[in-house]
């Protein structure tokens, strides 16, 4: 929701935006919005490149000294466990907590995030953006009642909107806390998006299974 939040003060008119259904629970980051988007000044750090703070001398140097030390990975593996495995092995009190507390209904919080969620799609709609909303829950964690509800929402209110599951009946997905992925089902993941979007992309590393299962 931030993220997109940023999209609309800019102005900006991207033709494909991916959201992931987490982005409701969460809500805008409205403390990262304010330091982002000083009143007028963050239009002149627009036009005067020195002053992004991403973009200055020293954050440039710090970064390219992190980047000697860990370069950026060219080849990503999966873990050497199967998926059944690796998800006996993964006791995570998050999932073990959502599971638990999951039979509780969407509540009025919730239901103004979808809201709000709903207006600024229908926003970049209007600008020409076509949009994708994903779901990349665990499935036990699809079954959970409020994220049932929260897709069942969305559906409803915009249903010309996709929404598409992780697809884990097409590929086994490694996830840390039945949410976030490893970083080669991510890739894996992200791949699929762009391939279900029909968008063109360059891989910028290889996905590799483990040699114990090559």
């Amino acid at each position: 929701m931030t993220g997109l939040d940023a999209i609309r003060r800019v102005g900006a008119a991207p033709k494909m935006i991916f959201i992931d259904i987490q982005a409701i629970l969460q809500g805008i980051d409205h403390d990262l919005i304010d330091a982002v988007f000083t009143p007028l000044y963050w239009r002149v750090r627009v036009l005067v490149p020195p002053l992004r703070l991403n973009r200055n001398w020293v954050v440039l140097l710090y970064r390219k000294m992190i980047f000697k030390r860990s370069p950026d990975q060219t080849v990503v593996e999966f873990p050497r466990q199967t998926l059944a495995q690796w998800n006996e092995q993964i006791n995570n009190p998050r999932m073990e907590d959502t599971l638990q507390d999951g039979q509780r209904h969407v509540g009025p919080e919730l239901q103004s995030s979808i809201t709000d969620l709903v207006q600024r799609i229908r926003e970049f709609q209007e600008r020409g953006a076509r949009i994708i909303i994903y779901n990349p829950f665990d499935p036990r964690l699809r079954r959970v009642l409020f994220v049932k509800e929260v897709a069942n929402e969305i559906k409803l209110q915009i249903p010309d909107v996709e929404l598409i599951d992780a697809p884990d009946d097409k590929f086994p997905i490694y996830r840390i806390d039945g949410r976030h992925y490893t970083a080669a089902s991510g890739l894996q993941f992200f791949n699929y998006l762009m391939d279900r979007a029909e968008l063109p992309y360059s891989a910028k590393c290889e996905l590799r299974m483990p040699s114990s299962q090559n």
